[in-house]
């Protein structure tokens, strides 16, 4: 809580007297306050560490706890102690100062506090504007401003940036983004489209393929490392133009429907007429006489009555509430498809067709008895280099993804090409050599046998190669593609598209059960290059993966799920 300033003088005259007049003093101001001071209370001020002339001096502090005091010296730096009693207590403080010329005059503030107040930094006895309490420095681009020592209010200067941009219509369909950011360049951008695409242009166009309500944000961070977010509301109507008129909602939600007050709809009661959407979007319709299930009015197929519902398995139907010519389950007239009455060989359960040549035969919906034909199995898997998403290529590691079709009941024969083999669906093989090896896999079962081959072999560095090299040996580890050796794959109608993909790949599929989804996209090597995560929903998902940054080539799309995993090819085009 101490600061010295000096003035210096300068010129030739004084250089020259320099010398002769170096024994002349030196003045020193001492000045400050003393908190929560007493009346008549005493500062002193001595010099030390041997500092000439010796010599002490006193001050009394003033009804504002303000006190002066002046040192004469002739050592060059020079040092002083100040001092004074608090309470009973001696307080003490000390300053040094440097003279550079003769008649040099140094100036020391030393501000004390005894305690119970005294003068704040805005004068104010016993205020609150004390050292290191807020204030206000008048500068919009600083933060968290407060009192220093010296009773100045400073602040810590901040970056300041903005996202903020417009849009304006280029032609039908089609937007212009126009970036109005601010802050200190240059800038790093990331757009957000609505179709869930994304652009680090300054500036990126967008064209749109529906009418609708979309958002849009963009997020901007500059050279001060300032990162900023601004997001709008793009309304788009039925020809394509930008729509800065009114926007609603027809009653069932749909943007600028038809089904608007006044409209016709369906109020579900077969037992009214001329239904139309009301003022609050209710549907309802007029009293005084129905309209049956085949639309006679007032006809007899209403709700409860008899009816056909064309299915040689059912002993009687009736009119649902929604006019739906159900079978009535209820009571037990349900035929089953050998004739039987409520009998248990119902569409769906097994039966066998008398074909050796199809499998998981059962009755159809026509009460037909069909199996699946064709090869109940085919033989298929991938070889790619082991690699760490952290480390790289694991050397002397090769992966090889089991694609094979079959299940249950199936039988799986590896041959490693160097003379031993394993029947495990999932074996780890260590060969002696680098190769090439033939590896080969057979599936048998139902009838059916396939085998597949390909070649593995790395070369000295234990990297996977086409062809094989030196003899360091390595180690395969076969693991589960489409697991079909479970009795129940999580991962069904698994699709991709477009393929080959240009920059976005649309991945759809059914989930027996919900959970996390691990996507990885891998090269021909191993090498992860892509991956990201999602929440898998029971039944339909769908999934969008941005591939505009990989290279043109074959790549494999890893999907992994409480303990399945699913490999598809895809190729990234041009």
């Amino acid at each position: 809580m101490r600061s010295t300033l000096r003035t210096l003088g300068f010129g030739l005259a004084m250089a020259l007297a320099t010398a002769s007049m170096a024994q002349q003093p030196y003045t020193w101001i001492f000045s400050g306050t003393i908190a929560g001071c007493t009346p008549g209370q005493v500062v002193t001020i001595q010099t030390i560490q041997g500092t000439q002339p010796p010599q002490t001096v006193t001050a009394v502090v003033d009804s504002m706890c303000h006190y002066e005091a002046w040192l004469y010296v002739a050592s060059n730096p020079a040092w002083a102690q100040l001092s004074t009693l608090c309470g009973g207590m001696n307080l003490t403080a000390w300053d040094s100062a440097q003279f550079n010329f003769f008649l040099d005059t140094a100036y020391t503030v030393i501000n004390l506090s005894c305690g119970g107040g005294g003068l704040d930094c805005m004068g104010v006895p016993n205020g609150p504007n004390v050292p290191g309490t807020p204030c206000n420095d008048g500068n919009p681009l600083t933060v968290n401003d407060t009192w220093d020592a010296n009773c100045v209010c400073t602040g810590v200067g901040q970056a300041f940036c903005q996202a903020s941009f417009t849009v304006q219509q280029g032609a039908p369909w089609e937007i212009l983004t126009m970036n109005t950011s601010s802050g200190m360049a240059p800038f790093t951008y990331q757009w957000w489209m609505p179709d869930g695409s994304s652009s680090n242009l300054p500036q990126p166009n967008y064209v749109f393929n529906a009418p609708g309500v979309y958002g849009i944000c963009l997020t901007i961070n500059d050279a001060n490392g300032c990162s900023s977010v601004a997001c709008d509301t793009v309304v788009v109507d039925s020809l394509g133009m930008i729509n800065t008129g009114s926007v609603w909602f027809d009653c069932l939600g749909i943007l600028w429907g038809p089904n608007v007050p006044g409209s016709p709809c369906d109020d579900g009661n077969p037992n009214t007429m001329g239904d139309v959407w009301d003022a609050n979007c209710g549907c309802s319709g007029q009293g005084g006489g129905w309209v049956d299930c085949l639309g006679v009015p007032n006809g007899p197929d209403v709700p409860g009555a008899a009816c056909d519902d064309n299915d040689p398995l059912t002993a009687f139907s009736y009119w649902s509430w929604n006019c739906v010519c159900v079978p009535d389950t209820n009571n037990g007239f349900l035929y089953d498809c050998m004739g039987v009455l409520n009998g248990p060989a119902m569409p769906g359960t097994p039966c066998d067709d008398g074909d050796p040549n199809t499998f998981n035969d059962t009755w159809n919906g026509s009460c037909n008895c069909v199996g699946s034909g064709g090869l109940p199995c085919e033989a298929d898997f991938i070889v790619t280099q082991a690699y760490d998403s952290l480390q790289g290529p694991i050397p002397g590691t090769i992966w090889v993804f089991f694609l094979n079709n079959g299940g249950q009941g199936f039988t799986y024969a590896w041959d490693f090409g160097d003379g031993t083999t394993s029947n495990v669906p999932f074996p780890s093989h260590t060969y002696s050599g680098n190769g090439p090896y033939e590896l080969c896999l057979t599936v048998s079962g139902f009838g059916c046998t396939d085998t597949y081959c390909d070649s593995v072999g790395v070369d000295a560095n234990g990297i996977i190669i086409p062809m094989g090299a030196q003899s360091q040996g390595f180690t395969i580890n076969v693991m589960g593609g489409t697991t079909a050796i479970d009795e129940v794959d999580v991962l069904q109608e698994v699709a991709i598209a477009p393929n080959p993909v240009n920059d976005v790949l649309t991945l759809s599929l059914n989930s027996t059960r919900s959970g996390a989804l691990q996507v990885d996209v891998l090269d021909v090597t191993g090498k992860l290059i892509h991956q990201q995560r999602a929440n898998l929903a029971t039944g339909a998902n769908t999934l969008r993966l941005d591939l505009a940054h990989l290279e043109a080539g074959p790549y494999l799309l890893r999907l992994s799920t409480d303990g399945t995993i699913r490999t598809e090819r895809f190729v990234r085009g041009h």
